[in-house]
């Protein structure tokens, strides 16, 4: 077996190629022998960032184990969350990238560093000073920020928790530390998953008069959702590329979305309604206003007319380069909504809406193929229909069977008479 590749300035840390490994066997002043194994992982592009971490890092453990008679990660008082996070990220969400769970631990890794950009306060104490209500609902905890200044909701919050607790566990079982995880005494919102909660035809219009000042890309965005039954994630992710105007009703497909078959991500395509294809046509129209003026080029019949773009992101605030971030609608529709004097409304109630709507109109195994559920058992979950609405519906219906019987028995008739 090949010895391992040790870089040439700090001893204890190799080049394994992908990552630097900090090795450290040695006994501290009072005789008791440590074993420190750390690994930095690296891209072509982070390799001296990664080198000089782990160079530090051998080089606290050494001084630690001197001064100290511990290791350096073993001093709570050395120890921050935002080290933390990092540590997790390099250490337990890179393993689960590598066993087929790459999505999931991006997904993780993003919503940690998001948290710390957050609440940088929080994350640079040490934690042995953290407290179950740095992360509950006393005012200034992170639940409560999350809710009141984010405008997220209760099972938001909770999963997002439940991802920084991932870390402590972490911290506790895999690294030695001793300590209480503070989320576990943590005072979390009380979670309804089951909502009932639709919005009304003048509730939209209130909210949509209330979006008005806001980008273009965030009205189009949260109208799309509106009109469609898609996921805050699949409009963020959807590119022009993925559009398809070139069948009689226009389609979009959606990449990679929510639920993966057997490890690997799936597609799902649907049909435009005519309120969707004019909430992308009015999008159009305002991304060619907008690079006019960019360009200083006056209104003018002689200008060329609006067209699509062919790439990039639909919804997006720099020309289709980035996706506009799913924090932006949800904190754009909770400001709209309080605006509008709509209360108990989430983002997420547009698609309860919807998929109301449809339910009412197609079977359920059709209604399916349009939401993306697996289940019918999920799927009802959303269907929230008004008990009125709904009695009006089976009096349509039921007048307009009675009426098909009767010309059936008429026609009938009229063919025996003959």
């Amino acid at each position: 077996m090949a010895r391992p590749k040790k870089t040439a300035r700090t001893k204890g840390v190799y080049d394994r190629g992908s990552a630097f490994q900090v090795k450290i066997k040695r006994k501290d002043a009072a005789g008791n022998l440590h074993a420190i194994n750390r690994t930095f992982p690296y891209s072509e592009a982070t390799r001296a960032k990664a080198l000089a971490q782990a160079e530090a890092f051998a080089s606290a453990e050494r001084a630690a184990l001197h001064e100290e008679k511990q290791p350096a990660s073993n001093l709570m008082s050395s120890q921050s969350l935002g080290v933390w996070i990092e540590r997790y990220i390099a250490e337990v969400l890179s393993l689960k990238a590598k066993d087929g769970k790459k999505k999931g631990s991006d997904n993780d890794a993003r919503l940690l560093r998001l948290l710390a950009k957050r609440f940088p306060a929080t994350f640079s104490k040490p934690v042995d000073k953290l407290t179950p209500q740095d992360f509950g609902l006393a005012n200034g905890g992170m639940a409560r920020s999350l809710e009141d200044d984010y405008y997220l909701a209760p099972a938001t919050i909770t999963r997002q928790l439940a991802v920084l607790s991932s870390v402590f566990t972490a911290a506790i079982k895999r690294w030695g530390f001793k300590m209480d995880n503070p989320i576990h005494a943590t005072l979390k919102p009380k979670v309804r998953n089951e909502r009932e909660r639709v919005v009304t035809d003048k509730e939209w219009a209130d909210i949509l008069t209330a979006l008005a000042p806001m980008s273009a890309a965030t009205r189009g965005a949260i109208a799309f959702l509106r009109w469609t039954a898609a996921r805050r994630s699949e409009a963020i992710k959807l590119r022009w590329e993925d559009l398809d105007y070139s069948k009689q009703r226009p389609e979009a497909t959606f990449r990679d979305t929510k639920n993966p078959k057997g490890g690997k991500p799936i597609h799902r395509t649907i049909f435009l309604t005519p309120e969707a294809v004019a909430v992308l046509d009015t999008l159009t129209k305002e991304l060619h206003a907008a690079k006019l003026r960019k360009d200083r080029i006056p209104p003018s019949p002689q200008n060329p007319p609006a067209v699509r773009p062919s790439s990039g992101f639909v919804f997006s605030l720099d020309e289709g380069k980035t996706s506009i971030a799913s924090d932006t609608l949800t904190q754009a529709w909770g400001r709209a909504r309080e605006q509008a004097g709509v209360t108990d409304a989430t983002l997420h109630d547009l698609r309860h809406t919807r998929i109301t709507e449809l339910a009412n109109l197609l079977p359920m195994h059709q209604v399916m193929q349009l939401s993306g559920h697996k289940t019918t058992q999920m799927l009802t979950r959303y269907y929230n229909p008004d008990m009125q609405d709904l009695g009006e519906l089976f009096e349509v219906t039921k007048a307009a069977a009675e009426k098909a019987q009767r010309d059936y028995l008429k026609k009938t008739r009229k063919k025996k008479g003959s």
